[in-house]
């Protein structure tokens, strides 16, 4: 077998066995090693090298080549996809009895020469990892030179796993094998997913980066053997980047320092997307749009789909499975007046979205472009030679109209699914999601775009600048809920703090789909009410990026084609999730300086708690609210575990104590059908009902204190220079509030006070002391303070 891109690259699999007895160890010299300011360089005792360098935040980086005597730049380094600085200062290296060790001020890392043995202590001396029997290689089979590797580590009996990118699986992966792999996730269940990456974070406090993008890098976290996980390369690089924690936010803090993280996102972002596969004219765009904001459902998005370049007969072409129909990226003539429609949309708050894939091209360009080596195909896809300069520019130069017309994102689906090489003798399965959407990104920003981040199907390392993740055409069903979190818990812990999901599915739950009766059926199965409620509107305050979407065989999830009961119930979600927007929007501009997820397993906040760790239906959202969202046929009541602390339910203001089992109300057909907590102490910023979102802090910012008799304090990020500052303090007869900002208007701040009493004797009602609405106006320049009492 090849280790270059052929079938090996192209299709998922299952299993796959490797003789391993045909694996070279990899020892060194000690003796002959070479220090640099960096780090140090030991040559192999047959040939190649082992490197280990101090990098930035006290990261460890630890390259082993076969064949090469210094380590040379990986792809990922080459193009220019991760940012791996150097640590200030000379490297503190040493040498004992043939044993190398490079320490920083977080992590020490071992290598004995002899027996190529690696060791990572903390500062502690408490050790993270230890090989058993250290790196080794396979012969390369061909011109190529590429090696596939090996290397396994002891598992501690006290620790669990998280991570490997957006995919389809509960978030504690210990136990369970990983194939880092590219593909979308569709009606199967199971461990999948476009957004594959080999990073690891382990509750013993640390994280583990495998710098290579080959497709099929395979991480078995114990499934094999629980004593041990390991890792194997069919090709490229074993380039391993340890990273020192201990807790998640600071492992994520410095892996997204390396592989980037998003651009500061736009307030109307965070608001409701409308997508849909058959939106198939301008005018019916426009009825829409009109039709949500006159009764009173607030929308930001309209995401186009491919009528807006291949014309009514798309959706019907598509549906009987004859691909995609694309005149380039013009609009169809028989879509209707596209740029007229984007300024109608924009009067109305609404910006808009165009969808792009790998068959956007006509046969004429296609012919020429693959003549000229700006496409490359491969099999039925058909897509720019991304990675290549003069290819980008000529992409570019083909969308760059539509963004001066008011475009104001792209949606690049089939990112997941473009196999070949992206670039000569490199896979490109997990590479042409990053540099697709990276020269989508700088189109945008040279032609003033409003969004320099596109909705994707598929990305590997180097993503997270530039991909607003979501996994494929999920299917219908309240049985997929938690599967929609879990894609997008597991991909903020890896960098990708904004994705989304089809709401509801977007897909039927039978195949071939000529198996329902005709489309009321099929419509039925779609828009039942479970389906809609639960997985659509309990949703909605959840998921970062809500947005609908729709096959060719269903109607758009329009709140007025569903059931009277539902369709209050969608208004109401919508509602309240626009008036959350000043904290949901906080931890979107937090996070594009911290990488930090807005979705967050238990796990996060409780590393040290084994209870939490595979607690799989309960999640942070932010650092103070927690949701348990129903996903079983039927439920009106929910039970859930409690992380330690104390609680307040919002809806009822009753308080819990944590580290405990608790049961709620979750009725079908009200927004406190998701049962929702708040953390004692917690300050909730809210801002007053508008139906779309502009960039403007709101001029009301409305505040929910929590207090429980100690200290708070929230810096509240509401654009990207404004930052509010806010402190409770106790006071004899309730508590004073401070508020402060960095806007530069008069803004209107409204407070409610919810004092946590003490626990009586009996906490069955156990409540919090609610105070009515106070406000006042904070001027530029000014702190405001106010006495508050419950």
């Amino acid at each position: 077998m090849r280790y270059l891109p052929d079938s090996l690259y192209d299709q998922p699999y299952e299993t796959i066995e490797c003789d391993l007895s045909a694996y070279r160890l990899f020892t060194a010299d000690a003796g002959a090693m070479r220090r640099d300011a960096q780090g140090v360089t030991i040559p192999g005792t047959h040939s190649g090298s082992v490197r280990l360098e101090a990098l930035r935040d006290g990261v460890i980086r630890i390259r082993i080549d076969p064949h090469a005597s210094t380590p040379a730049a990986t792809p990922t380094e080459q193009l220019d996809l991760v940012r791996l600085e150097p640590a200030a200062g000379e490297a503190n290296i040493s040498e004992q009895a043939g044993v190398v060790q490079l320490a920083t001020d977080a992590l020490t890392a071992s290598f004995d020469a002899g027996t190529g043995a690696l060791k990572v202590t903390d500062a502690q001396g408490r050790t993270l990892l230890q090989t058993r029997n250290g790196a080794r290689f396979g012969e390369a089979t061909d011109a190529s030179g590429e090696h596939a590797s090996v290397i396994a580590f002891d598992r501690r009996d006290d620790e669990a796993f998280f991570g490997f990118g957006g995919r389809i699986m509960p978030p504690n992966r210990t136990g369970t094998s990983v194939d880092v792999f590219s593909v979308k996730v569709g009606t199967t269940s199971g461990d999948y997913g476009g957004f594959p990456l080999p990073w690891c974070i382990s509750t013993a406090g640390y994280g583990v980066f495998l710098n290579n993008p080959w497709p099929h890098v395979y991480f078995d976290m114990g499934r094999t053997d629980p004593s041990q996980w390991f890792i194997h390369t069919p090709g490229g690089p074993l380039d391993l980047l340890i990273v020192p924690g201990p807790e998640f936010d600071a492992l994520l803090r410095r892996f997204t320092a390396m592989v980037g993280r998003i651009a500061t996102p736009p307030r109307w972002l965070m608001g409701f997307w409308c997508s849909a596969l058959n939106f198939e004219s301008a005018d019916a765009a426009i009825a829409d749009a009109t039709r949500m904001h006159d009764e009173q459902y607030p929308c930001d998005i309209f995401v186009f789909d491919g009528p807006w370049r291949s014309g009514k007969a798309f959706t019907d072409i598509y549906a009987r499975s004859l691909g995609y129909t694309s005149h380039d990226f013009n609009w169809h003539a028989d879509f209707g007046d596209g740029p007229a429609m984007l300024a109608r949309l924009s009067e109305m708050g609404v910006k808009t979205g165009l969808h792009l894939n790998s068959r956007s091209f006509s046969p004429a360009t296609t012919e020429a472009g693959i003549a000229k080596n700006l496409l490359r195909r491969q099999g039925g896809e058909v897509v720019p030679r991304v990675g290549d300069a003069t290819a980008e520019q000529w992409y570019s130069e083909l969308l760059a109209p539509r963004v001066k017309e008011g475009v104001a994102l792209w949606w690049t689906d089939h990112a997941d699914r473009v196999s070949g090489e992206v670039l000569p003798g490199l896979p490109s399965r997990n590479l042409f999601g990053p540099l697709w959407n990276r020269t989508l990104a700088r189109l945008m920003r040279e032609q003033g775009g409003a969004a320099c981040m596109s909705l994707s199907r598929g990305g590997g390392i180097g993503s997270q600048p530039y991909a607003l993740p979501w996994p494929g055409d999920t299917r219908c069903g309240l049985d997929a809920l938690l599967e929609d979190l879990w894609f997008i818990v597991n991909a903020g812990l890896g960098g990708f703090p904004l994705s989304s999901a089809d709401l509801g599915g977007f897909t039927n739950r039978k195949h071939p789909h000529n198996d329902y009766s005709g489309p009321d059926e099929r419509n039925a199965e779609m828009f039942d009410d479970e389906n809609i409620a639960r997985r659509v509107c309990h949703l909605l305050p959840l998921i970062p990026l809500p947005r609908i979407h729709n096959n060719w065989s269903t109607l758009p999830k329009f709140p007025w084609r569903c059931s009277e009961p539902v369709q209050k119930l969608y208004r109401d979600a919508l509602q309240w999730r626009y008036r959350l927007t000043p904290y949901l929007h906080h931890y979107a501009l937090r996070a594009a300086d911290t990488g930090e997820p807005l979705l967050r397993p238990l796990a996060y906040h409780h590393r040290e708690d084994r209870a939490c760790w595979d607690v799989n239906d309960v999640f942070y959202l932010g650092d103070s609210l927690l949701v348990a969202p129903v996903y079983e046929p039927g439920a009106t009541r929910r039970q859930l575990r409690l992380p330690a602390g104390r609680w307040v339910h919002f809806w009822t203001g009753r308080i819990y104590d944590g580290a405990g089992e608790i049961e709620v109300d979750a009725p079908l057909y009200s927004v406190e059908g998701l049962p929702l907590f708040i953390k004692a102490g917690g300050i909730l910023p809210r801002q007053p009902l508008t139906m779309s979102l502009d960039d403007a802090p709101p001029e009301t910012l409305e505040l929910e204190v929590y207090h429980n008799g100690e200290p708070a304090s929230l810096e509240l990020y509401e654009a990207q220079n404004t930052r509010t500052k806010i402190e409770v303090a106790p006071a004899p007869a309730g508590v004073t509030l401070t508020v402060a900002s960095t806007s530069p208007q008069p803004r209107r701040i409204e407070v409610r006070l919810h004092q946590l009493p003490p626990q009586p004797a009996d906490d069955a009602n156990w409540q919090v002391a609610d105070s009515p609405a106070r406000s006042a106006t904070l001027k530029p320049g000014e702190t405001l303070r106010m006495n508050l009492t419950a």
